[in-house]
């Protein structure tokens, strides 16, 4: 007999406190998601200032994605025509191996 109201005791104590005890566990927890959050906002703020630091001092002329280029135009000179054309001439004139 005492064991049968030991068993029910025992449930009516689960019943009870088990609710109690994961409404105290779920409280902790939003205590440290907010704890997080207050510090993720602190992050993202100074992630903002740096990057607006960034773009008031440099500003860069990029044209192609990944690739920094420059304004200024190379010119080639017309003895590149010249230098493929004696190259050409030696290999036709190259006999054997």
């Amino acid at each position: 007999m005492q064991n049968i109201l030991m068993f029910l005791f025992g449930i009516v104590v689960v019943m009870l406190f088990l609710p109690i005890i994961q409404g105290i566990a779920d409280m902790v927890q939003a205590c440290s998601q907010w704890f997080i959050s207050t510090i993720n906002v602190k992050i993202t703020s100074n992630n903002i200032a740096i990057e607006n630091l960034k773009d008031s001092t440099t500003k860069e002329n990029t044209q192609v994605i990944g690739f920094q280029t420059s304004d200024e135009y190379e010119t080639y000179d017309e003895d590149d025509e010249d230098c493929d054309n004696k190259s050409k001439n030696k290999n036709k004139n190259k006999i054997g191996f």
